[in-house]
This record gives structure tokens, C-alpha cells and sequence, in this order.
């Protein structure tokens, strides 16, 4: 989901010197955004969103500084301050007597081409006192990968391991079906345009349709993203979609309010 930033920060270049002194300042941060029952409303998990607390320019989405973060090596370091956040959000849930629920921290995919990343991203769980079973994948845009195959073997690694990994963004720029044949995926996040279109396009109706049948038929978690309005979230119950992320639940938001979504411990 997008913040509304003004022209001069979409469009601004960020240095490397930018991202040096982002992290030596702890300005790297993550707010969190419940993926939602459709019928009951309650949070099945949560998505860690990486954000900019920027000294002059604000509040920043990662939609708009990650590949300038990309392309000067700093992939590692904000995986690092998710991992951070995670633990801060699972401690707090603790503290307040609340049920905890899974959180996916969102992973470019040419970080899955290292063939050591499955032990890499264990051991940043296991320092950071996280139980696998409830820390998942998010993967990010395929621009920047080519190993298919290589990709799929870390996919089934971290599932070997109990660490779930989504397909981000499906049906949009690089996620297609021929990814879907080769990766054996825990769930598919469908991009928030189908569900912006509901209202407004036969197309996006079957495309969803299909994508809840698809998902049942190989025991997929579907997750429809960009749910906005009351019309949209009844459409995608009545085609069968039981999960779903938007501002019409909840906007990302800091790990200390993430809790009041969740259960109290009884």
C-alpha cells in the first residue's frame, strides 16, 4: 500500500551516502498491515512494510526508495532492521497479553538465487530469538533474478525448514504462471489492482474467480490485496476469496498498535 508522497520524493535520487547514514541514525523502521479473514475480520497475519523516517523528507514508503536501496547493496541491512522490528512487535504482543500472529518480511528475489540464503535468514531468526513457525516470505519483484531453478530449491528449503514463502504481487510485471510452475509457493498475494477493478471490470471478476479456484484446487493460500470498500470485500467473499489486505481493514501502522488487532490471551 502507498503512502501519498509529494513529486520531490517519488522522483528523488537517493545516494549511497543517503542509505549509509539511514541506518547508522536507525532511520529504517517497519510498519505492519494485517492480511484479514474476510468473514470474521480478525488478522491471520501481519506484513512487515519497511519505512523511511527520513530527517527532511518524512515518512517514506519503500515503494519509493527500494531500488535505489537495491542497486547500492543495502538489501541485507533493511532485512536485517525487518528482522529487528519483528522481535519488537512479537516482544510487545507479549507484554500486552495478546495472542501473537505470523508476520512475512518481504525479500527481493535475487536475494533467493544465493544458494546459502536459507541459512543466512534462519540464523538472523535464531539471533533474533524468533520462532521460525511464526516468520514467513513475502517475495518481491523478479526483475533482478534468473536462476528459476535455483530460486525454486531455496523455495523448498525454507519450506523444508517450516518457513512459508508467498508470491508477492501476482499478475503483476514478473509474476505469471510460469513462475507458479516451477516454484512450489505457499500462497499467491494477487496484486491490488483486481480487486480497485471489481466494481468496474467483468475481466477482474473471473481473473479472481479463477485465481480462488486455482488456489483451492492446489491448496494455495490466495491472499487479494487493494480491498478499499465495502462492495469490494462482498464481491471477493461471493467469489470465494476468504482472505484479503487494504485500507478498508486496516493501514500500515507501528508495531506497538499492530496488538490491538490481535486476541488477548485468555
Amino acid at each position: 500500500m502507498l503512502l501519498v508522497m509529494p513529486n520531490s520524493v517519488v522522483n528523488h535520487n537517493f545516494s549511497k551516502y543517503d542509505f549509509e547514514k539511514a541506518f547508522v541514525n536507525h532511520e529504517m523502521t517497519h510498519h505492519f498491515q494485517g492480511i484479514m479473514n474476510l468473514s470474521t475480520h480478525k488478522a491471520e497475519y501481519f506484513e512487515a512494510l519497511a519505512r523511511w523516517k527520513h530527517p527532511t523528507l518524512g515518512l517514506i514508503n519503500a515503494a519509493v526508495f527500494v531500488d535505489d536501496l537495491a542497486a547500492h547493496g543495502f538489501v541485507p541491512q533493511l532485512t536485517e532492521v525487518a528482522v529487528n522490528s519483528v522481535r519488537q512487535y512479537f516482544e510487545w504482543v507479549s507484554s500486552q497479553n495478546r495472542i501473537p500472529v505470523p508476520v512475512s518480511i518481504n525479500i527481493t528475489a535475487a536475494e533467493f538465487e544465493s544458494p546459502d540464503y536459507v541459512s543466512y535468514f534462519s540464523n538472523l531468526l535464531k539471533n533474533a530469538n524468533l520462532p521460525i513457525n511464526l516468520v514467513s516470505i513475502e517475495m518481491l519483484e523478479w526483475g533482478d533474478a534468473n536462476d528459476l531453478k535455483l530460486v525454486g530449491r531455496v523455495v523448498e528449503q525454507f519450506k523444508s525448514i517450516g518457513i512459508k514463502v508467498y508470491a508477492d504481487d501476482f499478475g503483476h510485471a514478473y509474476g505469471s504462471f510460469h513462475r507458479m510452475m516451477n516454484i512450489s509457493y505457499s500462497g499467491i498475494k494477487l496484486d491490488c489492482e483486481y480487486a480497485r477493478s471489481l466494481e468496474s471490470r467483468i475481466e477482474a471478476q473471473v481473473i479472481i474467480e479463477s485465481m480462488a479456484n486455482f488456489s483451492q484446487r492446489l491448496s494455495l493460500s490466495l491472499v487479494v490485496e487493494g480491498i478499499e470498500t465495502i462492495a469490494q470485500a462482498n464481491f471477493l467473499r461471493a467469489l470465494g476469496v476468504k482472505s484479503g489486505q487494504g485500507y478498508l481493514y486496516n493501514r500500515p501502522m507501528p508495531w506497538a498498535e499492530a496488538h490491538l488487532w490481535l486476541d488477548p490471551l485468555i
